[in-house]
């Protein structure tokens, strides 16, 4: 196997076994926080009934409050003008400011795409505790009930790190397929993609520490590959694969800003790990996939990144 995709795969299982400690550690602290906070529940009075009581006053209870994730003694959370029951009402979000009537920008989840999800996910585990009577009950929480709570994490997990593809009027495009034009445009996404994979920053020389830094440019550097890939003109034969390799670093530059909130939000960083090691095999995918078509139009490969994945084809992992 050729030494720079020996090291590319290496760098994969050890960040990805750093990482999955570091989600691991940070999980096991929010679980203590969940504990602490079922530790100072008390029954309350029938007169308090977690179900019925109101204490803000903005049409949600406080159980509901604790559900969607606002504050049980503020009436409009997300400070837009519009009171949390409104706006759970009528299908905005109460916790994003940019969702409400005024705006008429609603959205598709139960909380916003930037909220906390391992705050969310305590919120509901303890919600679920809570029985009808208004009382804090833990046995009462049913394997069908956690498998739909996990679920439910799982899928506002997806959705908000949800990249939308891309299509052909967001990148340039030209029909011109001739061997010169095809060759122009290979030479000069070679030498991005190759930045991308041994800059500083890049996955050949990964720092497992840095990753996970609130100020790492993991973020900025996908960002920048994806802008400068998307300013190529592409010949209309190469256009799928390009589309689709714009995505993936969209994707990693969403997934590693995502990554950086590990302490804050390991529920959310722990799913973006996972789609972090899944862009990487689907790159590589890629450009093995951009390797055939290049020889099926007699264009050499053999000195580029191109040509180290063709010959190490064998090794790669096919992406789910």
């Amino acid at each position: 196997m050729p030494q720079k995709l020996k090291i590319i795969l290496g760098v994969l299982v050890v960040a990805a076994a750093f990482l999955v400690v570091r989600v691991g550690s940070s999980f096991y602290n929010s679980a203590k926080t969940a504990a602490l906070i079922s530790q100072t529940l008390t029954t309350p009075a029938p007169e308090e009934n977690f179900l019925t009581k109101d204490s803000d006053g903005d049409g949600l209870s406080d159980r509901d409050e604790i559900i969607y994730a606002t504050d049980m003694f503020n009436k409009d959370t997300d400070g837009d003008g519009y009171w949390d029951g409104e706006e759970i009402t009528t299908g905005y979000d109460p916790i994003d400011a940019d969702s409400n009537p005024k705006t008429d920008k609603k959205s598709m989840l139960p909380i916003s795409q930037s909220a906390n999800l391992t705050d969310h996910l305590l919120n509901l585990s303890v919600a679920y505790t809570i029985n009808d009577s208004g009382n804090f009950d833990p046995t009462q929480v049913t394997d069908k009930q956690y498998a739909d709570l996990m679920q439910s994490i799982s899928d506002e997990a997806a959705l908000s790190l949800f990249v939308p593809p891309l299509i052909d009027s967001d990148i340039k495009i030209t029909e011109d397929n001739s061997p010169e034009v095809v060759k122009k445009y290979l030479n000069s996404i070679t030498a991005i993609i190759e930045e991308g994979f041994f800059s500083s920053v890049g996955i050949a020389t990964a720092d497992v520490n840095e990753i996970t830094n609130p100020n790492s440019e993991y973020p900025n550097h996908y960002q920048k590959t994806y802008e400068s890939l998307k300013m190529i003109e592409v010949p209309s034969s190469w256009k799928e694969i390009h589309k689709a390799t714009l995505l993936d670093f969209l994707q990693l530059a969403t997934y590693f800003k995502a990554m950086q909130n590990l302490d804050k939000d390991p529920i959310k960083a722990s799913f973006a790990l996972s789609q972090i090691q899944e862009s990487f095999l689907q790159l590589l995918n890629l450009l093995n996939q951009a390797t055939s078509l290049a020889k099926s139009q007699n264009i050499q490969t053999e000195d580029s990144i191109l040509g180290i994945i063709q010959s190490a084809n064998t090794f790669l992992p096919t992406p789910k």
